[in-house]
């Protein structure tokens, strides 16, 4: 009894959020169903609209969630009321000039096309999927104002009709604000260490798959379905991570607490480079086990010429590598299993306090571990080279390309690893300095809020992109650009062109088509002969509609189109029934709402595909059924008649709706498809095609920088490691959005047959692990930096690096180009294999020339980043290769 009593108080949190959701929504039904609250809210029959808000603004959000969704609410409802108030005093001033069709033009273009071009662009701009919601809210409150309740068109100012649906969102807001703070309350705080502690043990989790690999040499766990759950489950942990630090930012800032969240937020981004770390160790583990292959392959094939093969365990590849793990292995074991044990225990106790649990003795412990690796790694390397790398290098079949690459991928590894504990240790400073700040009594200072006071501003990434596909990254052209020469001066026509710019950006181009189609659609409620059709099929919501489904991609539109289509034909269906069923009886209809409303709210709030679906069901039941109802009661003074006034006929109100979103979903369709059309699949074709040429002109520009070593932040390879990590995070950025471009992509149909969603994806695969070389040379080469024997080495191998970086350049840019206009790709295109050899002879040909000017120390470190260089471009070929396969996949070979 006890345990079933447990269950029943302290349910599972996805019941706790399908049990706060149903109650918010049944709150917000009683506003339809209760006389003397419905009487509140005035003589109007969209008493269904709080209970519709409880929907947009649902309680299963954190507290800051909440907070944000609030603030957004009031930002529509703001904006709703500003529009409205504005129409109606346009109309009646030129009413009173005896000029109203003038007016309602004003109204038509100004007003409702100025507020949906707002709305658009802003949409588009801040892409943040709780402001969307109050967009969707905006244009529900302004078409109804607009077009519905005739105000506007009679040229009349109606402030009590703006009052009541003020209340109504207010109510359905306050509804869903009560139920998420007062039942099974949730801090986004919590939800965020939670976040931490299924992150750090992603962690060490991956270490251990990753070190394991590295010491059998073999890419069997790294490449095992476990790692790739882990993987997946690392990544969606660090897509929570981001969203739970945002809804954190909310509380934090209204408790007055604001240098704690900056501290929150240090060890939010610390955690980040942990998990570039984390890439750079997996990357550098598959190098070593493709390197070694590599390498043993060409063992068998020399010495099967020279008839001296005389077992595998004999060549000098695995031979350096065992001597490498004998030396390295234990000390390696021990730091691997202390950073296990260091992120097991980290960051936060249990729930639901989630104390923190900083050991100093396991920080001391971690400290000397990475210290006795590290000298141990030098000791290794030094051993290596001298006693066993010359051995291999004199036998006489030349086996020492492939034997300083397995070399230098060991090499490589290790001091990854280290690097990983050392961001380990950052991360325990940044934690322990955030326990710290919170063991003081700190003040509370609420700066935010003191507006009068001159504050200095943080020049930050912007909130999104400005782009659909791929943006440009900081320092990279793109096709976007212009020649020089057109951007130092100019004919007058060129500088017009360059001031109206900003018309030429994809949201602009957005806001402005669902401007147009918002006034076409709108215009029949301002004329008289088409006004009763308007009002007779409610096209109000049809225009609703048209808001919604109307996207920047075709793709986006016959999606949500679709989607928006089912889910109201569900909710009315499902209406109908209740309706029969209950005999409109309001107990029973309240009732059976709640019951339905769980499955949509699961949809909406725990389905990552079909979120609007749930919604879209829900709102069309709202629209049908608990209308009806309100009709019944016959408390407006709105003709209803057409769907039975005191005895709603609920197959016609359910028609009427039906009618209304399909006329908004084929409006939005034809919208999208002739006005600045965009195809997802075009999209994503030409985005993959910027991305490509990106990262070859990064790779081009790491050479440059490699060879001018003082230029500092010119490269993607300089000092300035903030820049550097800018351009990979612009570049993971571009990836999720063609992911995202992927999704949209099937949707829209296609004579040649079905979108080949597989092969673009494996594109995508390509170009992600490409992205995790990127990151594991960005480790090696900022953190070592360059020293001591710089000269020396950098201008020794200028001209092979030059060759290796100008080869990988002209593949990208030969992969882009095809990519882009859809044409064969040839085939036998020339390796850079011979210079990437040539340059790895030639490292190592200087170890023996710097070793006698420097110490093994500072010239193992030296050479690091060089050996990084040619691991990496190893990986980018073979990776080049897989796309260039793919490509002709895609589109054909060109055969000599």
């Amino acid at each position: 009894m006890h345990i079933v009593w447990k269950r029943v108080s302290d349910p599972p949190d996805i019941a706790k959020g399908l049990i706060k959701c149903a109650i918010a929504y049944f709150l917000g039904s009683l506003a339809t169903f209760i006389p003397f609250i419905s009487d509140l809210y005035g003589k109007n029959d969209g008493k269904h609209v709080v209970a519709t808000v409880a929907v947009y603004f649902h309680p299963s959000r954190s507290a800051g969630g909440m907070a944000e969704a609030t603030f957004f609410a009031f930002v529509a409802l703001m904006f709703s009321s500003s529009v409205s108030i504005g129409s109606m005093v346009t109309a009646v001033f030129f009413s009173e000039l005896d000029m109203p069709t003038l007016g309602h033009l004003a109204v038509l273009f100004i007003w409702c096309g100025g507020a949906v071009f707002a709305i658009a662009y802003a949409k588009q701009r801040l892409q943040n999927s709780t402001f969307s919601t109050a967009c969707s809210l905006m244009s529900m409150v302004i078409f109804v104002m607009l077009t519905k309740e005739g105000a506007v068109q009679l040229s009349t100012f109606r402030l009590d009709k703006i009052m009541q649906y003020s209340a109504i969102v207010f109510t359905g807001v306050l509804c869903s604000l009560v139920v998420s703070l007062s039942v099974w309350p949730v801090a986004g705080q919590k939800k965020l260490r939670h976040d931490m502690i299924v992150t750090t043990d992603s962690f060490a989790e991956m270490l251990t798959m990753i070190t394991r690999s590295f010491l059998l040499s073999s890419d069997m766990d790294v490449s095992h379905p476990s790692f790739r759950v882990a993987m997946t489950k690392h990544r969606a942990s660090f897509a929570s991570l981001a969203k739970n630090l945002k809804e954190a930012k909310w509380e934090y800032y209204l408790a007055g607490k604001e240098d704690e969240y900056h501290l929150e937020e240090k060890v939010v981004k610390v955690m980040q480079r942990i998990g570039q770390h984390i890439s750079g160790l997996q990357s550098s583990a598959t190098l070593q086990s493709t390197v070694l292959k590599q390498a043993r392959d060409r063992w068998r094939r020399e010495a099967g010429k020279n008839n001296d093969w005389c077992g595998e365990e004999h060549d000098p590849a695995t031979k350096s590598v065992k001597v490498f793990v004998s030396h390295l292995g234990p000390p390696l074991k021990s730091l691997a299993y202390t950073c296990k044990a260091t992120l097991r225990e980290l960051p936060y106790g249990p729930p639901p306090k989630y104390n923190a649990t900083i050991n100093p003795q396991l920080i001391d412990s971690l400290r000397q571990a990475v210290s006795l690796y590290s000298g141990a790694r030098e000791k290794t390397l030094k051993h290596l080279y001298a006693n066993h790398m010359k051995d291999f290098q004199d036998q006489h079949f030349s086996p020492s390309i492939e034997t300083e690459e397995v070399a230098a991928s060991m090499d490589y590894f290790s001091y990854s690893l280290e690097e990983f504990a050392r961001g380990l240790l950052v991360y325990l400073d940044a934690l322990r300095e955030l326990e710290t700040y919170r063991a003081k009594a700190a003040v509370r200072s609420w700066r935010w809020a003191r507006f009068w006071e001159p504050r200095v501003r943080d020049i930050k990434t912007p909130l999104r992109d400005e782009e659909t596909g791929p943006t440009p990254v900081p320092g990279v052209p793109t096709r976007r650009d212009e020649p020089v020469a057109r951007r130092e001066g100019g004919s007058w026509g060129y500088r017009l062109w360059k001031t109206f710019e900003w018309f030429r950006r994809d949201e602009v181009k957005f806001a402005t088509k669902t401007a147009v189609g918002a006034v076409v659609f709108a215009a029949p409620a301002f004329i008289s002969v088409t006004r009763p059709y308007y009002v007779h099929y409610r096209l109000e919501w049809g225009l609703l509609t048209y808001m919604i489904v109307v996207g920047m991609t075709k793709g986006a539109t016959y999606s949500a189109g679709f989607y928006r289509t089912l889910g109201n034909a569900v909710g009315a269906i499902v209406a109908i029934l209740a309706w029969h069923t209950f005999a409109g009886h309001p107990v029973g209809l309240s009732l059976f709402g709640v019951l339905f409303s769980l499955p949509c709210f699961y949809l909406i709030v725990y389905s990552k595909n079909h979120n609007t679906t749930g919604r879209f069901i829900l709102l069309g039941y709202n629209l049908c059924a608990l209308y009806a109802y309100s009709i019944s009661r016959q408390v407006d003074n709105d003709d209803d008649d057409d769907e039975g006034g005191l005895n709603p006929i609920i197959t016609t109100i359910a028609g009427h709706r039906l009618v209304a979103v399909i006329a908004g979903v084929l409006w939005g369709t034809f919208i999208n498809v002739y006005i600045f059309p965009m195809k997802a699949r075009t999209e994503l074709r030409d985005g993959i095609s910027d991305m490509w040429l990106q990262m070859g002109w990064v790779w081009k520009s790491d050479a440059v920088s490699l060879t001018r070593p003082h230029v500092g932040s010119q490269g993607f390879m300089s000092s300035a490691d903030d820049q550097s990590i800018d351009i990979l995070v612009h570049m993971q950025k571009n990836l999720l959005k063609l992911r995202g471009l992927l999704a949209q992509a099937p949707n829209e149909p296609r004579l040649k047959g079905p979108f080949p969603t597989h092969s673009y994806g494996r594109l995508l695969d390509i170009t992600q692990d490409m992205m995790d070389a990127f990151t594991a040379l960005r480790v090696a080469v900022t953190k070592n930096g360059l020293e001591g024997g710089i000269n020396t080495i950098v201008l020794e191998t200028a001209q092979e690096r030059k060759e290796v970086s100008g080869a990988i350049f002209l593949y990208f840019y030969l992969l882009a180009s095809a990519m882009r206009m859809k044409i064969v790709f040839p085939e036998g295109f020339p390796s850079a294999e011979a210079a990437r050899d040539r340059l790895v002879r030639k490292i190592g040909k200087l170890r023996t020339k710097v070793k006698d000017t420097e110490s093994d120390a500072l010239m193992n470190e030296n050479l690091a980043p060089l050996y990084a260089y040619t691991l990496a471009s190893g990986k980018v070929l073979d990776d080049l290769e897989r796309l260039g396969a793919a490509v002709m996949e895609l589109f054909g070979r060109l055969d000599a």
